[in-house]
């Protein structure tokens, strides 16, 4: 697969994880919103002393509704590698979403290796990313830890959040949101390791083979 192969896929990737995250967001909330304001209107009519009980719910909701729909956006704005470097991408990613959310997200780089080509860099941000929404829309934890570091001709990361972490037959049903990471990692011939503990937290390891990769867009790249 050569770089405009893998662009073009990455792009495709990117539209069906958008449909997902809507799909199993803000689309789900607002068909709830919709329910709960059919549920008052009936209120109204034969218990108005539960309306403004029902109300302060929906309100909850909205407000739910309105930060995950800004979280999503930011989510996708472009992201500067070439003018920032990876480790600053994360470390601005990291506290943007402490301020949304106020759980605290820390950024720890070690050996870290130069500019990578964009479309890498990207690419191996996305992969972290993914990693930290799944730890914040389902973990239900009170922080969460990224590593970033450079061994043996790859590219590491690893996140780890203490939440409440998943059985592995959880994940065939529920998905966890880890569909988008595969798929993300498929296409950069990436590794990806899960290790969680019901009840004791998450961590995902992602590997990504930079010299592989870099022969594949045709770079040649020095440390």
């Amino acid at each position: 697969m050569d770089g405009k192969t893998m662009a073009i896929e990455a792009i495709e990737e990117e539209r069906k994880r958008l449909a997902r995250d809507i799909h199993d967001g803000p689309a789900q909330l607002l068909t709830n919103l919709t329910m709960r304001l059919e549920v008052v209107k009936e209120m109204i009519k034969y218990s108005p002393e539960k309306v403004l009980p029902e109300i302060a719910r929906i309100q909850d909701l909205m407000r739910t509704s309105v930060g995950e729909l800004r979280r999503m956006i930011y989510d996708l704005r472009p992201v500067e590698i070439a003018e920032t470097g990876l480790i600053s991408a994360l470390e601005n990613y990291a506290q943007r979403c402490q301020y949304l959310t106020r759980i605290p997200v820390m950024i720890v780089a070690e050996t870290i290796i130069g500019p990578l080509p964009d479309l890498l860099g990207i690419a191996f941000f996305r992969m972290i990313q993914e990693c930290i929404t799944n730890s914040l829309k389902h973990a239900h934890a009170s922080q969460i830890d990224v590593h970033v570091s450079y061994h043996k001709h790859s590219l590491i990361a690893r996140v780890h959040d203490d939440g409440v972490g998943f059985r592995k037959e959880d994940t065939m049903s529920q998905g966890f949101g880890l569909t988008g990471l595969h798929e993300r990692a498929r296409l950069l011939d990436a590794d990806v390791q899960i290790e969680s503990i019901f009840g004791q937290g998450t961590t995902v390891i992602l590997s990504l083979p930079l010299e592989r990769q870099l022969d594949m867009l045709g770079v040649v790249y020095h440390e």
